[in-house]
C-alpha cells in the first residue's frame, strides 16, 4: 500500500529541488507554532534538522496511503477540493490536550508522525534526555543538541511525563507557564494539517490513488 521508493523520489522533485521546498514549508509550519517567521531560517538549520524536515515530506505519500490517497504533479490529474480532503484525511489544529488520546484517526496519524519523528532522532544518533537532565533554558528546556539528546524521544504516552517536566523546571526558574503552551503534541498534529495546503501551493494536486 505504501508503493516503491520511486513513488516517493523522482527524478524531477530530485532535480527542480521539490523536495527542498517543501522541506522549508514544514518548517514553516514549525515556526509558525513557535510565532517565530523567517523565510531564511530553513537554509540556517543544521543537516539533520533540514533532513529531518526532508524525511517528513518523504513520509507524506505513505500517510496519504492510508486513506486512499497520493499527490501527483500530472497537469492532466484534477485534485480533489479541500473540503473532500478533510473528510478523507480529516486532520485538527491546535486540538485541545484532552482529545490527544482518543482513537480518531487524526489521533492514529499524529501518533504515526510522532513515531517516525523518534526513529529519525535514533538513526541520526540520538537518545532520550533524562527528566533528571533538563536545565533551564526558555527555548531548549528538553533538549540538549550538542551531546544529541532529547527528551520527546520517548513513546507517545510518555511525553505527558514530558511535559509535566518543562512546567516543573519554569516554575522553579520563576516562569510560570500553561500546559498548551509548553505541550509538543501539536507539532505531530500541525504539521499534518499542513499537508493539503503546503503541496497544492506548489502546483502538487491531491487525487485518489488508484
Amino acid at each position: 500500500p505504501f508503493g516503491f521508493k520511486n513513488d516517493f523520489l523522482t527524478h524531477d522533485m530530485i532535480v527542480d529541488d521539490k523536495l527542498g521546498l517543501l522541506a522549508s514549508l514544514t518548517n514553516e509550519s514549525y515556526l509558525k507554532q513557535l510565532n517565530v517567521s523567517s523565510k531564511d531560517e530553513f537554509d540556517k538549520l543544521p543537516l539533520f534538522k533540514k533532513l529531518s524536515n526532508i524525511y517528513f515530506q518523504i513520509s507524506i505519500k505513505a500517510k496519504l496511503n492510508l486513506v486512499g490517497l497520493t499527490y501527483t504533479d500530472d497537469e492532466n490529474a484534477v485534485s480533489i477540493t479541500k473540503e473532500e480532503y478533510n473528510k478523507l484525511f480529516p486532520t485538527i489544529k491546535d486540538p485541545e490536550y484532552k482529545v490527544y488520546s482518543e482513537s480518531k484517526l487524526q489521533n492514529i496519524i499524529a501518533r504515526i508522525e510522532h513515531e517516525r519523528w523518534n526513529t529519525f532522532h535514533i538513526l541520526q544518533g540520538f537518545t532520550p534526555l533524562e527528566l533528571t537532565d533538563y536545565s533551564f533554558d526558555r527555548k531548549k528546556i528538553h533538549q540538549d543538541e550538542a551531546n544529541k539528546k532529547h527528551g520527546c524521544l520517548t513513546t507517545y504516552e510518555d511525553l505527558d511525563k514530558v511535559h509535566k517536566r518543562i512546567l516543573e523546571v519554569n516554575k522553579e526558574n520563576g516562569v510560570q507557564k500553561t500546559l498548551e503552551e509548553i505541550e509538543t503534541y501539536k507539532y505531530d498534529f500541525n504539521l499534518v494539517a499542513d499537508i493539503y495546503d503546503n503541496l497544492t501551493s506548489i502546483g502538487y494536486k491531491i487525487i485518489v490513488k488508484k
